[in-house]
C-alpha cells in the first residue's frame, strides 16, 4: 500500500510535467490558472502529513535504488521537501509552456506574473517555506522573487512599446 501511495504521489508530480494538454482552461485575462491552486492546494493537504508521506517516499526510493536508508524524521521532512521542490519545479514548466498559447506578450508575462506571485504568497503562507527549508532547500523565494521581477520588466517594456507613440 506504501509502494502504491508513493506511485500515486510520483504520478501527480509527473502528471502536472507531462499533463495531457498545456493549453486547457487559459484564462483570457491571465489570472492566475486552475493547475496552480490545484497543486497548492494538494501540496498544502499533504503538509500534516510529512512523515507518513515522507515515509512513502523513502519505501519508494528504495525499491528503486535497492538502498535502505534510517528511518528518521529529518530524513523524511528531505524527502517531501524534495517532492515539493520537484512539483513546483514540474508546474513551472507546465506554465512557462501554457503562457506561449497567449499572442500578446504583455498577457504572457502578465500570465507568469500572476501565477508565479500566487504560489510565493502561498507557499509563505501555507508553511511550505518552512517546510523546505527545515529539508535543506534554500533559496525558493528569492527564485521566485527573481521570476517575479524578469515579469514584471518583460511586462513593463512590452507595455511601454504599446504605448509609445
Amino acid at each position: 500500500m506504501e509502494l502504491t501511495s508513493a506511485k500515486a504521489l510520483d504520478d501527480f508530480a509527473d502528471g502536472i510535467k507531462h499533463g495531457p494538454d498545456k493549453h486547457s482552461n487559459m484564462p483570457s485575462d491571465g489570472t492566475v490558472h486552475e493547475l496552480t491552486r490545484n497543486t497548492l492546494i494538494f501540496m498544502e493537504q499533504l503538509l500534516p502529513y510529512t512523515e507518513t508521506v515522507g515515509s512513502m517516499l523513502v519505501t519508494m526510493q528504495e525499491e528503486q535504488s535497492g538502498n535502505f536508508f534510517t528511518r528518521e524524521t529529518e530524513l523524511f521532512t528531505k524527502v517531501v521537501a524534495e517532492y515539493v521542490q520537484r512539483v513546483l519545479g514540474a508546474l513551472g514548466l507546465n506554465l512557462e509552456l501554457k503562457a506561449r498559447v497567449y499572442e500578446a506578450p504583455t498577457l504572457c508575462s502578465l500570465f507568469l506574473l500572476n501565477n508565479y506571485n500566487y504560489i510565493v504568497k502561498a507557499l509563505q503562507r501555507l508553511g511550505l517555506l518552512a517546510l523546505l527549508q527545515e529539508g535543506g532547500i534554500s533559496g525558493v523565494e528569492k527564485q521566485y522573487q527573481q521570476l517575479i521581477d524578469e515579469q514584471k520588466t518583460t511586462y513593463q517594456k512590452w507595455y511601454d512599446r504599446t504605448t509609445d507613440p
